[in-house]
């Protein structure tokens, strides 16, 4: 069923700020793939790409710490009052 989903469709604008936190070597959901979608994507609130080059699909598990200071020092700050 999760590969019936057509985000281009479903999904083209969404009203809240949007974050990718890609692996840029993930075989399920490619690079390519997300890359193109989030630049489709409108997103009046913002959104942000953000690559884990030493990752696949599983980025807060292959980089944790990175990814633990995306969330907190990017993530939370940019959407937290």
């Amino acid at each position: 069923m999760f590969y019936q989903i057509n985000l281009f469709q479903q999904a083209p604008r969404l009203e809240v700020p949007v974050y990718f936190l890609l692996g840029r070597h993930d075989e399920v959901v490619t690079a390519p793939v997300a890359e193109r979608y989030f630049n489709a994507l409108i997103a009046p609130a913002g959104k942000r790409l953000i690559w884990f080059e030493n990752s696949g699909h599983w980025p807060q598990f292959n980089e944790r710490k990175k990814y633990r200071e995306t969330l907190i020092e990017q993530v939370l700050r940019e959407t937290m009052p």
